[in-house]
């Protein structure tokens, strides 16, 4: 490992790629950071699950070889994205007595994000799901208007409303178990619909409201803000292999054909008369473009009627439309179509980054859609410790990672722009 370059890991165990992320310091005068990433296909994974351990295992362990192989370092720690149909989110409100000063500090902040997961451990619930995050979305002083920083000001009592994202706990002790088992020390866990709507949702979009889906493999994910804050957090079991698969039933096709023919075509081959394609006997074939455009229709309006369903509580309230990210944003003619279907915008985006602080222009680069929860896994890794974060216990991210405080506070710098 290269000492000189403190280093943040993050690991998107998808459906369809398993994607280790790298966020390093970069030497240069500019002192900004670099991000570095690598994807293989999934194994033992079904939409967003783990249903085979010991092949699941074998591909991120391979990953992470290669990995450290090509980085020149070890592997040692990461944050872990955690997807599939078990997430669920919900809206829940906590208040406390601000104390003898009767001024907002740090630490009061800090008691009431206890407070709230105390709660969260005593409920029902607790038996069989886990706390991945609670993020505050407002602050209330005694009775006045709620305020998004209450830190300085005066009162007798604080209330705050928070968005809680839980999961599936005996599956969160499984990928714990295998990503250990890859020789890797998980710091934190976090929700991956989260981790996406940290770099592909700017400011404007989240005032005006918005809702950013991340199309991955075999589920899609989504965050909805309203008014600038986070309202929901969702998951459908529904993406771009459902739609590959169509395509081979109904055709008689390979799957690497399916998938080359709707990654090329998508929903434009209603445009062309014929596609050439290799059926299952690998014998060429002639397919009317309208008859793949017809299956991956179908699917497209599925997909959308249960990202609709979602969205419901929000109507007349999402100015900024839906943002649509991961590998299945990249079909073509699905943006449009949802737009047509549910009468807002729809647009696809790519997630965003900055490369480097300087006292110049700020450049932002750009990643592939398909790597969004990878950097955003990377983003929330840079964040501060809370008590809202699922942390490992025994296991010091601040210490683990060796980056520079100064990289952490530009990182953090940077996020208060975003958000």
């Amino acid at each position: 490992m290269n000492p000189s370059k403190p280093q943040i890991f993050a690991l998107d165990l998808g459906t369809s790629k398993f994607c280790v992320a790298r966020l390093s310091e970069t030497n240069d005068a500019n002192g900004g950071f670099a991000i570095d990433s690598l994807a293989v296909p999934a194994k033992g994974t079904k939409r967003g699950m783990v249903v085979d351990f010991s092949a699941a295992l074998e591909c991120l362990s391979a990953l992470i070889e290669e990995a450290e192989s090509r980085w020149n370092c070890d592997i040692a720690h990461g944050v872990v994205g955690i997807a599939g149909s078990h997430l669920r989110s919900h809206l829940a409100k906590g208040s406390i007595a601000i104390g003898g000063k009767q001024v907002v500090e740090a630490s009061t902040l800090l008691r009431i994000e206890e407070q709230m997961h105390e709660a969260f451990t005593q409920s029902s619930a607790a038996a069989q799901r886990e706390l991945l995050d609670s993020i505050p979305i407002n602050y209330q002083i005694d009775q006045r208007d709620a305020v998004d920083d209450p830190l300085g000001f005066s009162g007798v009592n604080l209330t705050a409303d928070f968005l809680m994202i839980d999961a599936d706990k005996g599956y969160l002790r499984d990928i714990v178990r295998l990503v250990n088992g890859a020789g890797v020390k998980v710091t934190r866990l976090a929700s991956e619909p989260l981790a996406s709507a940290y770099v592909c949702a700017g400011e404007d979009f989240r005032e005006l409201g918005c809702c950013v889906v991340d199309i991955g493999g075999g589920t899609s994910d989504g965050l909805v803000f309203v008014n600038g804050k986070p309202a929901l957090a969702f998951s459908v079991p529904m993406a771009g292999f459902a739609m590959t698969s169509d395509i081979a039933v109904a055709l008689n096709l390979p799957l690497r054909e399916a998938e080359r023919i709707k990654t090329i075509y998508g929903l434009s081959s209603a445009q062309l008369e014929q596609i050439t394609a290799e059926d299952v006997h690998g014998v060429p074939k002639s397919i009317p473009g309208g008859m793949v455009s017809k299956i991956l229709e179908a699917r497209c309006r599925e997909l959308t009627v249960s990202i609709a369903k979602h969205l419901v509580p929000f109507k007349g309230r999402l100015g900024g439309g839906i943002l649509l990210t991961g590998g299945g944003s990249q079909l073509n003619g699905v943006a449009e179509l949802m737009a047509t279907s549910m009468r807002i915008p729809v647009r696809a985006v790519n997630p965003r980054w900055q490369k480097a602080f300087t006292a110049g222009p700020v450049r932002q680069e750009r990643l592939a859609p398909k790597f969004a929860t990878a950097l955003g896994l990377l983003v929330l890794g840079a964040l501060p410790d809370s008590a809202s974060s699922h942390r490992v216990p025994a296991h010091n991210t601040s210490v683990a990672t060796g980056v520079s405080s100064g990289l952490m506070s530009r990182l953090r710098a940077w996020l208060r722009e975003m958000s």
